[in-house]
């Protein structure tokens, strides 16, 4: 509950930067930038399940205001796939295996980390100087909140009978024979909040246009993603190529 309570905190105090920060932008430069980005990559999921020996995919797409020359606010939506497993040497256990698909809503402060850099590197060196001015990669910190929407189900790896599931009917008929079969709609399925933290390598090509490649971590806020609850929460990191379209020619 604390978690989640943090998490809430954290969106609302974005949003606040944002506000503040765009009109501090507005009252400076007349005017701010946006840019729409889409990409795609892999999923490294750690939880009860896995610990990361997994790979699934999922890709990205977001819409960036800059709101200051360091900062950027971003509303972003990714969706894919979770998988994993746990083989266990216990003969007397099973060896389980989940299978999840998720949408996740965002909102995140980008960060320019390589800007701050700028200032101590001034110099009487023209040379420099214009390189500073003229840099085309930049490193960004990405920190945000968002809302987590997943189907999950949970079966032993050899037989495929059902152990558990969220976001599907509970079929109890024939001894739960069918359980795990019927997704709930999108709109009935478990939500959760989730934190977000990760970084940005980005490259300017042209016109304002940027290839940009990203690792970013997202802690849920419970212990459902896998399908089994053991009091540890699961997160999940994505790796992700793409690219971002500047908007304001």
């Amino acid at each position: 509950m604390i978690k989640k309570r943090s998490i809430i905190l954290l969106i609302f105090s974005l949003i606040f930067l944002g506000i503040k920060a765009q009109e501090s932008a507005q009252d400076t430069y007349g005017c701010t930038d946006w840019s729409f980005g889409f990409g795609l990559g892999s999923v490294q999921f750690f939880g009860d399940l896995d610990m990361g020996q997994d790979l699934s995919s999922a890709f990205y797409l977001h819409l960036n205001k800059e709101i200051h020359s360091n900062y950027d606010l971003q509303l972003e939506f990714v969706k894919g796939d979770i998988t994993g497993k746990e083989l266990s040497s216990d003969p007397a256990k099973i060896d389980e295996v989940f299978y999840a698909e998720f949408m996740q809503y965002d909102i995140n402060l980008l960060i320019n980390i390589s800007s701050f850099f700028d200032e101590k590197m001034n110099s009487k060196d023209c040379r420099l100087n214009e390189f500073i001015k003229n840099r085309k990669l930049n490193l960004f910190t990405k920190i945000g909140a968002g809302l987590n929407l997943f189907r999950t189900k949970r079966n032993e790896l050899n037989s495929g009978n059902f152990i558990n599931s969220y976001g599907y009917e509970w079929m109890w008929q024939n001894n739960f024979e069918d359980a795990g079969s019927i997704k709930e709609s999108w709109k009935n399925t478990i939500k959760e909040p989730s934190f977000v933290l990760g970084f940005i390598i980005e490259y300017q090509t042209f016109g304002g246009n940027k290839v940009q490649f990203s690792v970013v971590n997202r802690s849920g806020g419970g212990d459902k993603w896998d399908a089994k609850i053991n009091n540890k929460d699961d997160m999940f990191i994505f790796y992700s190529l793409g690219t971002t379209i500047n908007l304001s020619r």
